[in-house]
């Protein structure tokens, strides 16, 4: 169903693909989970941080968060299709050392806050907000994407002493590995 056109990028968990979906001709994004170099028990984590990342995006429908469209797995692969984001992570902005205006700061803390606000009302946690998983599109509108870590309030799946994050993005009560709550992720995007 979906035709890989390139690589956007590749992290530790896997990689990412530009496609095309032939059936309704629509550009997306296809996360895929890279386990072949794992063992057995390693795999299985990523496979279970995978799904959690598919519930999570899966339930929240807003203007600015990543939407998901499909969950999948085929020869073994898992994947993620989501909504291509025609822009940039916030952190390649950082990392030009762009600035940005005051006014367009503003409205983009706005957007993150909105997007967090409805992800909490939805009891999705995101866990992992920085500069790397927030998207600027060319239009100029903020994008929150990379749901993998988060906590899903009604499945409580979060192992008491875990530590999972960017520990220089991290809230004080996720590096001690307690549980975060909306709380965290406001001191994250802050």
């Amino acid at each position: 169903k979906y035709e890989i056109i390139r690589t956007l990028g590749e992290g530790g968990m896997g990689v990412v693909h530009e496609a095309i979906d032939r059936v309704i001709e629509r550009r997306v994004a296809i996360k895929t989970i890279r386990s072949l170099d794992l063992d057995d028990d390693e795999a299985a984590e990523q496979r279970r941080r995978f799904l959690i990342e598919a519930r999570a995006a899966g339930k929240l429908n807003h203007p600015h968060i990543v939407s998901l469209f499909d969950h999948g797995e085929q020869a073994g692969t898992s994947y993620l299709v989501m909504e291509l984001v025609d822009g940039q992570e916030l952190q390649q902005y950082f990392d030009q050392g762009l600035v940005f205006s005051f006014e367009d700061s503003i409205r983009l803390t706005g957007e993150l806050l909105d997007a967090l606000a409805y992800s909490h009302q939805q009891g999705v946690v995101h866990r992992d907000v920085k500069p790397a998983n927030i998207f600027i599109t060319r239009a100029g509108s903020l994008k929150l994407g990379d749901f993998g870590i988060a906590r899903i309030e009604s499945t409580q799946k979060t192992r008491a002493g875990l530590v999972l994050g960017t520990p220089s993005h991290m809230a004080p009560e996720q590096i001690r590995g307690e549980s975060a709550d909306a709380r965290s992720d406001l001191y994250s995007a802050g």
